[in-house]
C-alpha cells in the first residue's frame, strides 16, 4: 500500500507519512446476487481484518511536516512505530459475466473503512529559527493507520472444472 494517512496525530500534512508496504487482508462478507440477462449482479457487505508487512514511517515527509509545523529550519526524526492488526468494514458492488462454465470475468468496486494501531515513539532533532539546536521527545500512543478508501478491480473467477460427480450405486448381494 502506498500513500496511507495517519489519524489521531498532531502532525498535519498532505503528504503520506508512511513508506510503501504490503498488507494481507481477510474479508468476511454477505453477498446478495441478482441474475441478469448476461451476468450476475452482486451487492456485498461485511468486515475485514488485515495485517501490514514491514510498515514504516516515511521519515522525509515527517521531517518536512514537523519542521513546517514548529517553524524550524531543519528537522531530523528517529522514530519507531508499533504496527498492530487492523479491522474495519466494507461494502460494494460487483458484476460477473460468464466466459465459459469454469471462468467468469468480474468488475468490482468496494468502499473500505478501517484502522490499525500506529503508536509512534522517538526523538526529533533540529535547528529552530533562532539557530539553536533542539532535541525533543516525540510520542503519540493513540495514532492510527487510516485504511479507508475505494477499491476498483477487474479479474477472473475460476470455478472447479470437475464438479462432484455422483458415483455409481453398488448393489449389495
Amino acid at each position: 500500500m502506498a500513500g496511507m494517512n495517519i489519524k489521531e496525530t498532531a502532525i498535519k500534512t498532505n503528504e503520506s507519512l508512511t513508506d510503501p508496504f504490503f498488507s494481507l487482508m481477510i474479508p468476511v462478507e454477505a453477498v446478495f446476487s441478482l441474475p441478469t440477462g448476461i451476468g450476475l449482479f452482486q451487492l456485498k457487505g461485511g468486515g475485514f481484518v488485515y495485517g501490514n508487512l514491514d510498515a514504516k514511517t516515511h521519515l522525509g515527509n515527517f521531517d518536512r511536516a514537523y519542521k513546517k509545523q514548529n517553524d524550524w529550519i531543519l528537522a531530523n526524526a528517529d522514530l519507531e512505530n508499533k504496527n498492530g492488526l487492523g479491522y474495519g468494514y466494507r461494502f460494494g458492488l460487483s458484476y460477473l459475466v460468464e466466459i465459459n462454465p469454469q471462468v467468469s470475468l468480474t468488475l468490482e468496486g468496494n468502499y473500505l473503512s478501517g484502522q490499525s494501531e500506529w503508536a509512534w515513539k522517538g526523538t526529533v532533532e533540529g535547528v529552530n529559527t533562532n539557530g539553536d539546536f533542539v532535541s525533543e521527545a516525540f510520542s503519540e500512543a493513540n495514532a492510527q493507520l487510516d485504511y479507508s478508501g475505494y477499491e476498483i478491480s477487474i479479474g477472473l473467477v475460476f470455478q472447479s472444472a470437475n464438479p462432484k460427480k455422483k458415483g455409481k450405486r453398488r448393489r449389495r448381494r
